[in-house]
């Protein structure tokens, strides 16, 4: 309508664009890195090194990544008996001497790797509102599946267990108003491609 008056249609429709953009706007990013560690003794020092490395690179960024991880220390064995390979690090931290690892308290760690119920709380301990994304980097060690045609059930490693990205999925499907990025260096992590199949609101 000319003459200086909006139509009905007008304002609805520069309702919907003030609304769409107040969301867009508030929407926020969170980030966790997940390392499993899968036991003891094969907690090795490149797990590590990828989560510190990870952590380093948000905290320069000015974000505040969260980590969920092993059974809640730092404590690593060597891998296997290549000296050279498991005290190769992108840190001078992880170039230590294996027995000066035992008292690393950096990065911090929210949250213990036991179960995918870990990942949960700390999903709801940051409580993303719907609209938020959240960046999930995993990189545990990875098993593969039991069966080729269902990449699915391949596994990778919490503390002390394994879970199938399936079930990692099936975590997740219960945030459907959140939006989720995955990655992972996992070997046999072709499994998490199923997540994003099955789920409209994660990409990998």
């Amino acid at each position: 309508m000319l003459g200086g008056c909006l139509s009905i249609k007008s304002i609805f429709s520069l309702f919907l664009l003030i609304f769409y953009f107040s969301v867009i706007l508030q929407a926020e990013t969170h980030e966790i890195i997940m390392d499993g560690g899968t036991s003891r003794h094969s907690n090795y020092f490149r797990f590590y090194n990828a989560v510190r490395r990870g952590y380093e690179t948000l905290k320069y960024l000015d974000r505040n990544p969260k980590i969920i991880a092993k059974d809640g220390t730092w404590t690593v064995f060597p891998q296997h008996n290549e000296e050279g390979l498991s005290r190769f690090s992108l840190t001078e931290l992880g170039k230590l001497n294996y027995p000066s690892f035992n008292s690393v308290t950096y990065p911090p760690i929210d949250r213990a790797a036991t179960s995918l119920e870990d990942l949960n709380s700390l999903i709801k301990t940051i409580n993303p509102k719907a609209g938020d994304t959240l960046l999930l980097y995993v990189t545990p060690h990875g098993f593969p599946s039991t069966d080729p045609e269902k990449p699915e059930l391949a596994e990778l490693g919490l503390w002390n267990k394994t879970v199938t990205y399936k079930e990692l999925g099936d975590l997740l499907s219960n945030f459907k108003d959140i939006k989720f990025k995955i990655t992972t260096t996992a070997c046999f992590g072709g499994g998490i491609h199923h997540i994003a199949r099955s789920l409209d609101n994660v990409c990998t």
